[in-house]
């Protein structure tokens, strides 16, 4: 049966490091880490891993299909992780502008309608012609929006 391995690096924060024995009687360190627990074989390692504690460290790190997860080597400690952010460009406010504009006239147009419904279902402008009670409801609005200044 052929034990696959698979390498990666990961970033991990060394919380403790305990030596161990294994069945045939060699010495290794179980390494305690945010991500788990990694064994480590290497006393060099070990050592350069003891004076990272509390702190993240980049590693590369070996796993089988058995469930066993190595470190294999330390890259060094990272003091802040780099999070790459992307600021789309713009030219200013002008695009937030346009877009309120347009929401503004939207509504403004809404309440036109409104208007003029309301307008045209009174019995008693039954003989007023649209566009006059459109420009009524226009004039409403505008008469509104500058009252709220």
């Amino acid at each position: 049966m052929e034990n696959k391995e698979t390498k990666s690096k990961e970033i991990l924060e060394i919380i403790a490091i305990n030596e161990k024995n294994s069945k045939a009687g060699r010495i290794y360190y179980s390494v305690e880490t945010d991500k788990g627990n990694f064994s480590c074989f290497e006393f060099d390692l070990v050592n350069d891993l003891k004076k990272a504690f509390g702190k993240k460290v980049q590693c590369e790190v070996a796993s089988n299909d058995r469930g066993f997860k190595n470190i294999r080597k330390a890259f060094g400690v990272i003091e802040t992780e780099k999070v790459n952010i992307t600021k789309k460009e713009s030219n200013g406010n002008g695009e937030i502008q346009e877009a309120r504009a347009m929401k503004d006239q939207s509504i403004y147009t809404s309440y036109c309608k409104d208007i003029f419904v309301a307008i045209r279902t009174d019995p008693e402008a039954k003989d007023l012609k649209s566009s006059t009670i459109m420009q009524v409801a226009i004039e409403l609005v505008k008469q509104a929006k500058d009252a709220f200044k």
